[in-house]
């Protein structure tokens, strides 16, 4: 994540005279009040695109459908079935990967273990959905997987 300050006469005074006040922008102020306030689980997130890294088709996603994380489990929920992924199995959450065969999008990558296999589970919102950033999902994923 990057976070962007002022860089005017105001930032100027403010370290020449060694004090620690800085402005950000208010989009930044949102993603990190996002990522630093506990969310409240079960989370549900419509309109989620999901893929996997295995997934061979130059295609932004594999299937949409339901994400909700829940403190023992994630579950994705589609027109074809449902993808289950126990929180205990989650080895690491990036915010903002991409993907091979997909350079385009960005998404919150979701690495886990499961039957001695290493996986990638990909989520974002779908861009049409009306959500602007993925930091919800991301946020809720890490929240779960740290109380395990």
């Amino acid at each position: 994540m990057s976070v962007t300050t002022y860089s005017d006469e105001a930032l100027t005074r403010n370290l020449e005279t060694k004090q620690t006040k800085m402005r950000f922008r208010a989009e930044d102020v949102a993603n990190l009040k996002t990522w630093m306030t506990p969310p409240k689980l079960p989370a549900v997130f419509t309109d989620v695109w999901y893929r996997t890294e295995e997934a061979q088709v130059m295609a932004a996603y594999k299937e949409k459908g339901t994400l909700v994380v829940s403190t023992d489990k994630l579950r994705f929920t589609h027109s074809k079935g449902t993808v289950e992924i126990p929180v205990s199995a989650i080895t690491n959450v990036i915010p903002q990967k991409k993907l091979p065969v997909d350079f385009t999008n960005t998404r919150v990558a979701v690495e886990h273990r499961a039957a001695g296999k290493d996986g990638i589970a990909a989520f974002k919102y779908a861009p049409l959905s009306g959500k602007r950033s993925d930091d919800e999902i991301y946020s809720a994923i890490s929240w779960a997987r740290d109380k395990k």
